[in-house]
Parts: C-alpha cells; sequence; structure tokens
C-alpha cells in the first residue's frame, strides 16, 4: 500500500542519517577536556553516571516506540469484522494501553526521580576551608581567593582532591558559570550569591 511504501522510504531515509552519527561524533574525541562525561571530580561523577542512565533509557524507549511503530506500519492488515473487532481486539488493546501508557511511564518516571534525588543528596557541598569567590563581568571572570588575598582573572586554581566553596556573583548581567568536568552549571545574577562546590 501507499502507507508501507512511504513509511519504507522514510525507514532508508533515516539510515541514512544514523550512517552519519560517527562522522558527527568524531569531534567527541577523548582528548577533549572539557566534556560533562568525562568527569574529573566526585560531583560531576555523580552528574555523568545519571546523565548515561537517562540515555540509555531514553534510547530503550524510543527504539522500542521505533519498533511498535515499524510492526504496526508494516503489518498486513488482518482485522477481524467489526462486529467481531469489540469481542477480540479491544480487551487486548486496552491492557496494551493501560500497561504502555499508564504502568510502563509510572515505573520509568519514579525510577529516574528517585535516581535524580540520589544524584541530588550526593551533590550536597562538603564542609571545607576553601574559599573561592568568582565574579562574573561582561567580558571576563574575576577569581578572588580571599584567604590568600590573590584575585586573577579568567582562571580558577584548585588544589586536588580537596573540596573548594565557590561563591559566585555577577557585577551586570546573568552568567552561567560551568566547568563540566568538575561540576554542573550555575547562574549567577546580579544581586545574589549562589554557592557552588569543585574538587578536582
Amino acid at each position: 500500500t501507499l502507507c508501507q511504501a512511504t513509511m519504507r522510504d522514510l525507514l532508508k531515509r533515516l539510515a541514512g542519517w544514523f550512517c552519519l552519527i560517527p562522522v558527527l561524533s568524531s569531534g567527541c574525541h577523548r582528548d577533549h577536556s572539557q566534556s560533562m562525561l568525562q568527569p574529573a571530580g566526585p560531583a560531576a561523577a555523580e552528574i555523568a553516571w545519571l546523565s548515561w542512565l537517562l540515555i540509555a533509557i531514553c534510547t530503550g524507549i524510543f527504539v522500542a516506540v521505533m519498533a511498535l511503530l515499524g510492526v504496526a506500519v508494516l503489518k498486513k492488515s488482518g482485522l477481524p469484522s467489526h462486529a467481531d473487532f469489540s469481542a477480540k481486539v479491544q480487551p487486548l488493546g486496552q491492557r496494551f494501553v493501560v500497561m504502555t501508557g499508564l504502568v510502563f511511564p509510572t515505573m520509568v518516571l519514579v525510577t529516574i526521580l528517585l535516581l535524580s534525588v540520589k544524584t541530588q543528596v550526593a551533590l550536597t557541598p562538603p564542609e571545607t576551608s576553601e574559599n573561592v569567590r568568582v565574579v562574573g563581568h561582561m567580558w571576563w571572570w574575576e577569581v578572588h581567593y580571599p584567604d590568600h588575598g590573590i584575585t586573577i582573572a579568567n582562571e580558577i586554581r584548585l588544589p586536588v582532591g580537596e573540596p573548594v566553596r565557590i561563591e559566585l556573583e555577577s557585577a551586570d548581567v546573568i552568567h552561567s558559570l560551568w566547568i563540566p568536568n568538575l561540576q554542573g552549571k550555575m547562574d549567577l545574577i546580579p544581586g545574589n550569591s549562589n554557592i557552588l562546590w569543585l574538587q578536582a
């Protein structure tokens, strides 16, 4: 039928696009240092673990949905007559809808919620004596070490293996500080202070 031919054509085109994935991902070399999926600290490791898990779950759901779509489109139509439809197909359809539309999504979302809460608890700032104040300016970062009386620009120097408390402020507009190998992203908002912690 026309619908089946259109679906086959669409699947062939998608297969062509999927062949481009290795080419497009060739820029994601392991030596490129700015990646949240290559953690260099305990907070980033928790975020990377959750990210990989979410990618796996979403990939599994995508593959299952595409498989069901392919079966639905490519399967030969063998539906019973209208009189037999209610008796034979509807109970199976209702169970399928309840399982795939209510039970399965609920289980997946509750699992993701619990894992996200576990990760959030792991990201609780530890006790530390090291403090750094970072101020975002329009085109640069001011990094001040109050315990040492040092101020530098555009670089944060951290002791290895020791948690550091970062106090974030903005001098002008909303900025975002993200060091993906060490921690998640945090906003710097004018008039407010945000707290972040880093450990290399």
